[in-house]
């Protein structure tokens, strides 16, 4: 009978380890062809407005959004707003920008090197500019 109790307990504890750490089921995805630095320039639909987007997306699914206005092609405002966690799916990017959670549709090129946002007002190319 102990050795039946044993058998049975090392079974339990064999199988509630672990083992190599992989809880990929339950953890966020990373796609690594979006990790890095992209660049937009883009129209404000607010106040039409120019502005210069660099997107920073780093491999642990933070990352910031650094907004630029110009004016007569100058710099007049730059705001930085951090995303706190970002992660997606085959095709909806989920993020946390200055707290606020969103999700919407992108696309990589098939050469990775433009990532397309679609945001609820408009679709906005990112340009890759680093990994």
């Amino acid at each position: 009978m102990k050795k039946i109790l044993f058998f049975i307990l090392t079974l339990v504890f064999v199988a509630c380890s672990s083992g190599d750490g992989d809880n990929s089921i339950d953890s966020p995805n990373i796609n690594p062809d979006i990790v890095g630095t992209w660049f937009a320039t883009t129209l404000d639909s607010d106040d039409g407005t120019n502005l210069e987007a660099t997107l920073v997306l780093n491999s642990d699914g933070t990352g910031s959004l650094t907004l630029v206005s110009l004016v007569d092609g100058e710099p007049t405002l730059a705001e930085t707003l951090p995303i706190t966690s970002w992660y997606t799916d085959d095709t909806t990017f989920y993020g946390t920008l200055n707290g606020n959670p969103d999700e919407f549709g992108y696309a990589l090129s098939e050469e990775n090197n433009v990532l397309e946002l679609n945001y609820p007002d408009g679709t906005v190319y990112y340009d890759r500019i680093s990994d």
